[in-house]
């Protein structure tokens, strides 16, 4: 439980965050998917999986064990589901402020780089919509997302967008559609 919770400050300190972008404008591609119990069931031909951080995060900073975790965790994950940017989330916590912070890997399982994404999220539990936010991971702050990349993310999302608060967060799961722009 203390790894996670280092974990959880590590990636939070370390990442710059998804921020809630309640702007909508016309990007290429669309997706509607979601994840059960943040694990992907594709699983076929795995091959090594690589994640970084975005363009603000000095790696270096970055601790091994750290990154030993975060590797540990993503290989668990297998391959990015094909045609599809996804997220998989692997912690969500209160903070005393009220807002709900869910760490991710934003995956990309297309065969072309993608960036500027906008994300509906709905972090569910039991079919109830816990919380439901739109981000904007813009390519200044979030960079662009290689071919079988993964990126490390926290998704914070504000009081305002939390429908209920006073629930057990240790399995959940996230409801999302995706639009982007391609490389």
């Amino acid at each position: 439980m203390k790894k996670r919770i280092v974990l959880v400050i590590i990636c939070f300190l370390l990442t710059a965050c998804g921020r809630v972008n309640e702007n909508k404008k016309g990007l290429q591609s669309d997706n509607n998917n979601s994840v059960i119990n943040n694990e992907s069931t594709v699983k076929d031909n795995l091959v090594p999986q690589k994640y970084s951080f975005g363009p603000k995060v000095k790696e270096e900073e970055v601790s091994e064990e750290t990154k030993k975790e975060l590797q540990s965790h993503l290989n668990k994950l297998g391959n990015p589901e094909k045609d599809n940017i996804s997220f998989n989330g692997f912690s969500a916590k209160f903070r005393q402020d009220g807002a709900l912070v869910v760490s991710v890997f934003i995956r990309n399982g297309y065969s072309y780089t993608v960036h500027d994404i906008e994300a509906k999220v709905d972090l569910k539990k039991h079919n109830e919509v816990i919380a439901s936010a739109t981000f904007n991971l813009t390519e200044d702050e979030f960079g662009s997302l290689n071919p079988g990349e993964s990126r490390v993310w926290n998704l914070i999302y504000e009081p305002q967008h939390i429908l209920s608060k006073n629930v057990d967060l240790k399995e959940y799961f996230l409801e999302y559609s995706t639009k982007y722009n391609r490389k």
